[in-house]
């Protein structure tokens, strides 16, 4: 699938992972050939990473179209960040940016496109295995695209506001953050 809008848009996709390893491959190599291949067709990923839940904090997320999130690390679980996040964000009219787990925990991975029940149950959008190519990059956008549609990183972002376009997708996956 091809990105809907201009070329010159960026995409700011947070990383947490406390593998040194898994958060310099992403940075130096798969998002580097992400950006080269896709140039001109796709936004360009500007990545932002932190080594554990800890470090996710709303100021944190302000500007983040996209959190691809570890489960198991060393601090704070990718899970347990997400549902604190979820109580902050509630109380402070904070609209969260798509939370998307990325584990080798295969119970949070997506079965024949059809989204993780317990990744969904979390409050990520789906969840799939680690990210180990600029192609599963361009699934990870698809994912986004097909429950959100084409022009999800328009609308859907970390920031202050409760009232928009994205209340949709909260009062689907998240509808605690609503009220509902």
């Amino acid at each position: 699938m091809l990105f809907a809008g201009d070329n010159q848009e960026t995409l700011k996709v947070a990383i947490v992972d406390d593998s040194s390893v898994v958060r310099k491959t992403l940075q130096r190599k798969i998002v580097v050939a992400y950006n080269d291949e896709f140039n001109g067709i796709k936004p360009t990923i500007d990545l932002v990473l932190f080594t554990d839940g800890n470090e996710l904090t709303l100021s944190a997320l302000k500007g983040v179209h996209i959190v691809l999130s570890d489960i198991e690390m060393s601090g704070e679980n990718g899970d347990i960040a997400l549902q604190r996040l979820i109580e902050e964000a509630k109380h402070a009219e904070f609209i969260l940016p798509i939370f998307l787990a990325t584990t080798s925990l295969t119970q949070y991975h997506n079965k024949n496109n059809e989204p993780s029940k317990k990744a969904v149950s979390g409050g990520f959008i789906d969840g799939r295995d680690k990210i180990r190519t600029s192609q599963d990059l361009v699934e990870v956008m698809d994912i986004c695209e097909n429950r959100l549609g084409i022009n999800w990183f328009k609308i859907c972002k970390g920031r202050y506001n409760f009232l928009d376009q994205c209340t949709h997708y909260f009062e689907i996956s998240q509808p605690s953050i609503l009220g509902s």
